[in-house]
């Protein structure tokens, strides 16, 4: 047995990423509210550190390489062709979704499944390699690397002054502000460049990324761990979805608030709370579905539900929503699009109200722990 994992950890550590280069996967995934498939579009070497790991399951896809009939990498992430696949819309629409994964030698096989069922697998006999490329800096040690990636600026000091207040905003929440010299931030400005779908789903206020290929090609040989893209806009909006991408408008007067929100989404794997607003859902979340987010559950038996050692021994559950609890970590109804069947920890939270200024005890712990493991794995 001792042997066995002996081996096991030495052929994983032979297969590690080199320092300074990675894999670019990019898929093409399509389909309607009826059909699903992936493409893998290409596979590139690249001059730059992985992106890291999302290990926790909170992602209802995984992206996983095989090689030897052993998984030696996964990573969760969500989608937006499955919030596409929740509408009543039965064209066929595409979406890129890419990642800078651990560099591997080929042969090695990659694998996509969806809530723990293989949707998509293909052996990958050979790679793309950029000829004397040179190797990039590695990561800075125990730091976060965000990169703002300009979309439709025209001027490079109107972007570095609206990221600057995106900055100022991001650092001022809880837990962030606990991390601030954790957080590195750095500008990628490209002029009259534009990445994004302003009217997704026919719904203004939902901007998303819709060129992740162009986004990832000029990430090649920037190391940032992670990417928000800054949209030169008045218009309230912007979008996060788990371990894929972030953008928000930088002109609106809740411009810091949506970035902090819908970052809570990427960074850690956030669920909206709120179930007032119109969305493009249709059961986003179907009856009898436990959601995999941390902060979102149906369950009301205490024993069951995942915050339940925040839960005080005098608080009811299910909580009533008056102001008695309105500091307290319960379980409150309504949240996940839908005001009744699925339960939030708390009255009030970023993820919850527009303009509200803190997280609830649950989503903070859960950046919290994102931020630690992060600091951690290196």
């Amino acid at each position: 047995m001792i042997k066995r994992l002996t081996l096991i950890l030495v052929f994983f550590l032979i297969n590690l990423s080199i320092q300074g280069r990675a894999l670019m996967l990019c898929l093409s995934h399509f389909g309607n509210n009826k059909t699903e498939k992936i493409r893998l579009i290409e596979v590139k070497e690249v001059p730059r550190n992985p992106q890291p790991q999302f290990s926790k399951p909170y992602g209802y896809y995984k992206l996983s390489i095989e090689k030897n009939g052993k998984e030696v990498y996964f990573t969760y992430f969500n989608s937006l062709f499955y919030e596409y696949s929740t509408t009543k819309n039965e064209k066929i629409k595409k979406f890129e979704e890419c990642f800078f994964v651990p560099l591997f030698k080929p042969p090695f096989k990659v694998k996509v499944s969806k809530l723990n069922r293989v949707i998509f697998s293909k052996t990958v006999e050979k790679i793309k390699k950029e000829q004397n490329s040179p190797k990039i800096k590695t990561k800075i040690k125990g730091k976060i690397k965000i990169g703002f990636i300009a979309d439709g600026f025209a001027l490079k000091q109107d972007f570095l002054s609206d990221i600057r207040k995106l900055k100022k905003e991001f650092l001022s929440y809880k837990p962030y502000s606990k991390y601030k010299n954790l957080f590195v931030f750095e500008p990628i400005f490209v002029k009259n460049r534009t990445f994004t779908n302003k009217n997704t789903f026919g719904m203004k206020r939902y901007i998303t990324v819709s060129k992740l290929k162009e986004i990832y090609q000029l990430l090649e040989k920037n190391d940032c761990d992670f990417f928000v893209v800054v949209v030169n806009s008045k218009k309230y909006g912007g979008s996060g979805i788990l371990n894929n991408f972030c953008c928000v408008t930088s002109k609106n007067k809740l411009s810091g608030f949506v970035f902090v929100h819908e970052f809570g989404h990427y960074f850690a794997g956030l669920g909206d709370e709120y179930f007032t607003s119109k969305t493009t859902y249709n059961e986003f979340y179907p009856k009898n579905f436990e959601p995999l987010e941390p902060n979102l559950t149906r369950k009301t038996k205490l024993s069951q539900i995942k915050w339940k050692d925040l839960i005080s021994k005098d608080t009811p559950i299910p909580t009533p929503p008056v102001e008695k609890y309105k500091g307290k970590v319960g379980l409150f109804e309504g949240g996940g699009y839908l005001a009744k069947g699925i339960y939030r920890p708390q009255l009030h939270c970023i993820m919850k109200d527009r303009g509200y200024k803190s997280f609830c005890k649950v989503c903070e712990k859960a950046i919290e722990e994102r931020i630690k493991s992060l600091i951690n794995s290196r």
